[in-house]
């Protein structure tokens, strides 16, 4: 009698352990599916993103485009920014009409942006950028990437934080009545001139 009340009771006590295993495993399954979905989710999020403001980047660029037909071709530096800013693994070559880059100019451009502080890694961030802050990034960003694809890519490693922001204030006092695209036209010029050897660079000019 008491040997089949303890196999009744180590029955009991299976049934129940294995119950709560499948609860447990239940468990982890439903996080683990709902951790996948949520990262579904936000990439599915950030590509978005990434589409409408291309979108809204080609919308604007067509209408100064057409504004200015006499002018220079217009720089795209928003759609230049988030190409920079778009992480998957391997993205298409960008052109604006102004410049070309490839994948590896990407890179190139990644390295040197996290050198001097100023690549985003959270896409967060630049949506709780104020519009004068972002479009201080986009110019700094599309500078550079001339930079990095023209001559003065050998001199990159005289770039520092200290001196972007410096030409970047210069240059933003100096174009208060100008455009845009001239703005970081002369940020470009007046970079190359502080990395180049006739810069001066160590007297600041």
């Amino acid at each position: 009698m008491y040997e089949q009340a303890n196999a009744q009771a180590d029955e009991q006590a299976d049934a129940c352990a294995n119950e709560q295993a499948d609860n447990e495993q239940k468990k982890y399954n439903d996080k683990k599916i709902e951790k996948s979905q949520n990262l579904k989710s936000n990439i599915q999020a950030d590509n978005k993103y990434f589409e409408q403001a291309n979108e809204q980047a080609d919308e604007q660029a067509n209408a100064s485009a057409n504004a200015c037909a006499n002018e220079h071709n217009k720089l795209n530096k928003t759609k230049l920014f988030n190409y920079i800013l778009n992480n998957k693994e391997r993205s298409e070559n960008f052109c604006d009409g102004n410049l070309t880059l490839s994948y590896d100019d990407r890179l190139c451009i990644i390295r040197v942006l996290k050198k001097l502080d100023l690549y985003i890694e959270n896409l967060n961030t630049v949506k709780l950028m104020t519009a004068k802050e972002l479009l201080k990034y986009q110019e700094c960003y599309y500078a550079i990437s001339v930079l990095c694809t023209n001559s003065y890519k050998a001199y990159l490693n005289r770039l520092t934080r200290e001196i972007l922001l410096n030409k970047y204030l210069k240059v933003e006092e100096y174009c208060k009545n100008k455009n845009e695209d001239e703005k970081v036209r002369y940020l470009i010029k007046a970079l190359q001139n502080a990395i180049s050897k006739e810069g001066g660079i160590l007297n600041g000019n």
